[in-house]
């Protein structure tokens, strides 16, 4: 009984408690934990649990952990704020610094209500940098420029820009020496890490933009590295240059945990330089399976045309043959009633001709010489001409007179105009 009288109530535990810590943390303080999980409910407040790892022991081992609460009020802002300066989503698994109010409650126990949350502890000074370059090259309108090129169909001209002793220029030659297709490739030597790469790597640019006619491609490559290494990719100038390229750029500087400025304004972004030639293979590959798909297609397309027109050719004969056989049998039938109606026209006309020749028959026996000799004319000829004027002849000449029945042979004793002339003398 006596330890009995020395007891206190869990209410009055809790209360306790809550002042030792009411006094201990009068004001906020800035934590650094990890987000283990977040949830936003329908009223707009936001929930988290916060860990913090025992990194000595096992990654994976909690070694302290606390529930956080961003209310309805803040949480849009402080999101906000988070996101636009972090570039990332305000999810689990990232670590970040925040600045709390810490509250105890009899019920629901210690928890943390944050007011804020800087985005410069989660990316650190270096990931600050990459985000001001990013947000200068968006402002100056070049962000999208070399992702908006058109990629070519066929890239069998390229232009590579890396260290020629480098590891990845060896693999990238390799890669693209296996293929079953031709690649032209010109090597622009530059620095690829250390002081004066991006200098370096901005010069072979320029050289390849002075030379853009040449090349269908722009590819540059590195083996993998620390950030430390892969800094000079992140550089304003370098990015800037080639967003602007005048060809599509293809890059790959990095490994799978590597994402450079140049990777991100870059057309494509590959993460090894093997990768880069696989995909150059590959484009050259689709084009040739798409011509030798059209190919097929129009091989098929010739069959079926040969086919289609075999049988219409094979229609259009029997259509010719019957059309022609119809049509021989009608000119047959016209030519049969042709030549009815010439025998026809024929026989009348041989019966006109024959009618004209007995009326031509006729005069000429009216007028033959017999009758005109036995109409009691005569024929005078002298010296074989037949003598129609006097002034044909000349007294003396002899002329021969025939007659109906006999000649005369005289000789002319005078000449006379007419005959008329004669009987009035």
């Amino acid at each position: 009984m006596k330890a009995a009288a020395k007891y206190m109530t869990l209410s009055v535990l809790q209360q306790e408690v809550q002042r030792s810590i009411d006094a201990a943390f009068p004001l906020p303080v800035w934590v650094v934990a990890e987000i283990s999980e977040i949830k936003v409910n329908a009223s707009g407040h936001c929930y988290l649990s916060l860990i913090e790892r025992d990194e000595s022991v096992n990654r994976t081992t909690p070694k302290a952990e606390v529930r956080a609460t961003i209310w309805r009020t803040l949480f849009a802002v402080v999101r906000r704020r988070f996101e636009e300066g972090a570039g990332l989503m305000l999810s689990a698994g990232l670590k970040i610094l925040f600045h709390a109010t810490v509250s105890y409650h009899p019920l629901y126990g210690l928890s943390l209500n944050i007011d804020d949350i800087d985005p410069a502890y989660t990316l650190g000074e270096a990931e600050q940098r990459r985000q001001a370059t990013i947000a200068q090259l968006k402002a100056d309108g070049v962000w999208d420029m070399n992702r908006e090129l058109p990629l070519p169909l066929l890239p069998q001209r390229i232009a590579v820009i890396t260290s020629r002793t480098a590891a990845g220029w060896q693999d990238f030659r390799r890669e693209l020496d296996v293929s079953p297709y031709r690649v032209d490739v010109t090597l622009f030597a530059a620095t690829m890490q250390g002081d004066g790469a991006a200098e370096s790597i901005c010069q072979a640019l320029e050289q390849i933009c002075n030379r853009s006619d040449e090349f269908d491609l722009i590819v540059i490559v590195r083996g993998g590295g620390s950030a430390t290494d892969l800094g000079c990719f992140d550089d304003y100038a370098t990015a800037s240059m080639v967003a602007q390229m005048p060809l599509a750029v293809v890059s790959g500087i990095g490994h799978d945990k590597d994402t450079s400025i140049v990777d991100m304004v870059s057309a494509v972004a590959l993460k090894t330089p093997t990768a880069v030639a696989q995909w150059i293979v590959a484009r050259i590959a689709e084009q040739d399976e798409r011509l030798a798909a059209a190919l097929r297609s129009l091989l098929a397309v010739l069959q079926r045309t040969f086919s289609d027109s075999a049988v219409r050719l094979a229609e259009l004969q029997a259509l010719v043959v019957q059309s022609g056989r119809r049509r021989c049998d009608a000119e047959r039938l016209r030519c049969d009633h042709l030549r009815q109606r010439l025998e026809a026209a024929v026989g009348e006309r041989i019966a006109y001709a024959q009618q004209q020749c007995k009326h031509y028959a006729a005069v000429v026996e009216a007028f033959s010489l017999e009758r005109i000799l036995a109409s009691g004319f005569a024929v005078a000829r002298c010296k074989t001409k037949l003598l129609r004027r006097a002034a044909d002849v000349e007294v003396g000449d002899v002329v021969d007179i025939s007659l109906m029945e006999g000649g005369l042979r005289t000789k002319v004793i005078e000449k006379f105009e007419r005959y008329d002339k004669e009987q009035k003398g």
